[in-house]
């Protein structure tokens, strides 16, 4: 039916413009149909009652009548064609004919004329397109207008018409049935309507609460699949990542044991298990430093640098980094001339990560032509800053790829080379906003990219530093001391008690806290290192029982557990410090001489 409708409509509308309601989401389909089928009734149909009329009304002599028909139906014929007519307007303008029509007929004609039935249709209609509100003031007018008729009853005026044919009994009964029967269907129908109304509202709230939910399922479920595909390929690239050291670790370590080796391929073979060994902990650093920034457990240590000094460092990184991969790619700095150093308050170690983790990018995706590392001051909103640049004429990243890259585990598409975790300039983007600047690049396909970075550029004082000495080992002498190292990786010992043999310290080794308890209960020593993760007793458990014994004898934690909130948790357990693995044998050599030093 609804089909066989809309085609009705779609024809008519080619001659008669449809009209539609705006204000009404709900019922504004059927409104919209209600009258338009009304209007195109009225001109096409209402031409059948148009003719017979006016032909009675002119044999008859009711040239009133027929001057009324005319002009109601002339009026339906210019509304159904008028296009700047509003639906509401157009609405208003039908029920206005009605109602003007059904007054009309009842004066002039009395009982013989429709002006009854014209005024009956009245309030029904308006209850439909203006619901309960409609209906109480269409039949309030028809009621006023009821009293405004009887009232012609008992004024001395010429008779009007026919009106006064009724006599003031009949005409009490038919106007109070009259009333009675429009008010008792108009107000059920708008009752209904808006009842329709109601329901229809509900449901499309539902409807659009129910496609909201939609919308967020299948976005998270996008993202699920997603991250589910970065993951997947970020755990297959660190499965090569992770094996390709490796193979160089095992593969030159088997071939140190060849005791014939020459000494200049001994010290090859170590460099190489060496950087090998710096490259596997890159990845892992990689992992934890992404893992500290998304749970904002990353915190910078501020203090003075000198850039123009640490990206120098960088320059000579970069140049042999190049030469040892044979490239033909020249590296220019690029420093602000007229001044020397520009100091600053920021965290050294982050901001060289920074530096280092573009430049590595440059050099992977540049095969040749020219890196170019430099900085300028910059102002923003009032507020100085550095801002640095990393250019290249590598392939380019192409526009759509720009917020992909720095995303976690991802990288752009590539086929002809592909290293590194994807985390790395995700790592990069946090880092930058930790040390309160921004990131952002530029690219064109086929001719480089250039990453900005900037940093506040708050001046600062350089501290001067402290010379190294010439040999490490030799300044640090704990003859007489006794040290317990409770520790259950043996190759981590191992490298305790190499780095400590020149230092004269008398060592104890043991493989978990219960037998670190029972060396003690022999002889208390001066200094302990104590592993956290260890079988049959941990280091918290054994520290907890050690405490209970003495307070003051310095444990010194050693860990793999490397995240921020670990040194908190164990300087909390009882531990004097904490040494996070890898650790280097300076840092080993300094730490034991804080505590023996004054022993």
């Amino acid at each position: 039916m609804a089909q066989k409708l809309d085609a009705f409509i779609n024809f008519f509308s080619k001659f008669f413009p449809y009209p539609e309601f705006d204000e009404d989401v709900t019922l504004s389909y059927w409104k919209n149909r209600l009258l338009y089928v009304l209007i195109l009734s009225i001109v096409l149909f209402g031409f059948i009652a148009y003719v017979p009329s006016m032909i009675l009304s002119v044999d008859e002599g009711l040239w009133s009548v027929a001057i009324i028909d005319s002009l109601a139906y002339g009026f339906c014929i210019w509304i159904a064609l008028s296009q700047r007519v509003g639906a509401k307007a157009k609405a208003l303008s039908i029920l206005s004919v009605i109602y003007f029509l059904g007054a009309s007929l009842i004066l002039i004609l009395g009982p013989i004329g429709a002006g009854f039935m014209w005024l009956f249709v009245f309030p029904i209609l308006t209850s439909f397109f203006f619901e309960k509100r409609g209906a109480l003031i269409a039949s309030g007018i028809n009621g006023a207008t009821l009293m405004v008729l009887f009232a012609l009853f008992f004024i001395d005026l010429p008779p009007v018409f026919l009106l006064k044919s009724y006599s003031v009994g009949a005409y009490i009964v038919n106007a109070a049935n009259f009333m009675a029967l429009t008010l008792f269907i108009s107000v059920s129908l708008s009752v209904m309507v808006s009842s329709i109304n109601s329901a229809l509202r509900k449901e499309l709230e539902i409807t659009q609460q129910l496609q909201e939910k939609q919308q967020v399922l299948e976005q998270e479920k996008a993202r699920a699949e997603e991250s589910d595909r970065l993951k997947s390929a970020f755990l297959s690239n660190m499965s090569h990542e992770i094996r390709t050291p490796m193979n160089a670790i095992i593969g030159f370590s088997n071939l140190l044991k060849d005791s014939e080796l020459p000494p200049v391929k001994v010290e090859k073979y170590v460099d190489i298990v060496q950087n090998s060994g710096r490259q596997l902990l890159r990845i892992i650093d990689d992992i934890i430093d992404i893992s500290k920034i998304e749970s904002n457990q990353l915190h910078v240590a501020l203090k003075p640098i000198d850039v123009v000094e640490v990206i120098r460092e960088i320059e000579d990184i970069a140049t042999s980094r190049l030469k040892d991969l044979n490239k033909d790619v020249e590296f220019k700095l690029n420093i602000p001339k007229g001044q020397s150093s520009y100091v600053v308050n920021t965290d050294d170690v982050r901001f060289k990560q920074i530096v280092i983790n573009l430049v590595s990018n440059a050099i992977k995706f540049t095969r040749e032509g020219s890196i170019e590392l430099g900085f300028i001051p910059y102002s923003k909103a009032g507020q100085l800053f550095l801002k640095f640049y990393v250019k290249d004429t590598g392939k380019g990243i192409r526009p759509e790829a720009f917020d992909l890259i720095f995303k976690r585990f991802a990288q752009e598409n590539v086929t002809d080379y592909k290293e590194g975790t994807g985390l790395g300039l995700s790592i990069t983007q946090g880092l930058v906003a930790l040390l309160g600047g921004e990131i952002w690049l530029e690219s064109e396909i086929g001719k480089g990219t250039t990453f900005f970075f900037t940093i506040p550029y708050v001046s600062a004082i350089l501290i001067s530093k402290e010379e190294p000495a010439k040999n490490l080992f030799a300044q640090y002498d704990f003859s007489g001391k006794i040290l317990y190292v409770a520790e259950d990786d043996l190759p981590s010992y191992l490298f305790i008690e190499e780095v400590l043999r020149k230092s004269n310290i008398i060592i104890k080794h043991v493989t978990n806290g219960a037998s670190l308890l029972k060396l003690m209960n022999d002889r208390k020593p001066d200094i302990i290192l104590l592993d956290i993760n260890m079988p049959i007793m941990n280091g918290l458990k054994a520290i907890e029982q050690i405490r209970k014994l003495d307070k003051r004898i310095p444990i010194i934690a050693q860990t793999a557990y490397a995240l921020h909130d670990e040194r908190a948790r164990c300087l909390q357990a009882g531990f004097d410090d904490y040494l996070a693995k890898p650790f280097s044998a300076i840092e080993l050599l300094k730490t034991l001489n804080k505590y023996l030093s004054g022993l």
